[in-house]
């Protein structure tokens, strides 16, 4: 009867040393992944915006009119631009949970960075030796 008691005991201890040991393995292979995890400027996981398929912008408030808010512009012009602010893609970033990806279009254009180019273009990485301000933000630091 003893016997069957340690074999039952020798039985339970191996089972939660496999459990013990499937756990290390499992946290260290989950260490190893995010260690090397690749940066928003690589082919990492992405998701994409809504898209550019649809203007989802003129559905969502048929009633407004958009050469108003753009006097500048012509309704295609317009069309364009909410359709590529639609469609821009982000990486999750830790710091700041998510990072629009590299873009070139006619109206949204982003550096590898994920900042915003313009006409006058930031150098990065910013200049250690100057006064650097950086903004994080939405869509609206982002400038659409």
């Amino acid at each position: 009867m003893t016997e069957k008691i340690e074999a039952n005991k020798l039985s339970a201890a191996y089972r939660a040393l496999a459990v013990a040991f499937g756990l290390v393995i499992g946290l260290f292979v989950m260490v190893v992944a995010l260690w090397n995890r690749p940066t928003a400027g690589t082919s990492g996981p992405t998701f994409r915006g809504p898209g550019a398929q649809e203007n989802l912008v003129q559905q969502l408030y048929p009633s407004v009119r958009f050469t108003n808010i753009y006097p500048n512009m012509t309704s295609a012009e317009i069309d364009r631009l909410q359709r590529e602010c639609s469609a821009i893609r982000y990486a999750y970033e830790p710091f700041v949970q998510f990072l629009p990806r590299l873009m070139s279009a006619t109206y949204v254009n982003i550096d590898e960075p994920g900042i915003r180019r313009n006409a006058t273009r930031a150098p990065w990485p910013p200049d250690r030796t100057a006064l650097n301000i950086l903004v994080f933000g939405g869509s609206t630091t982002l400038g659409y």
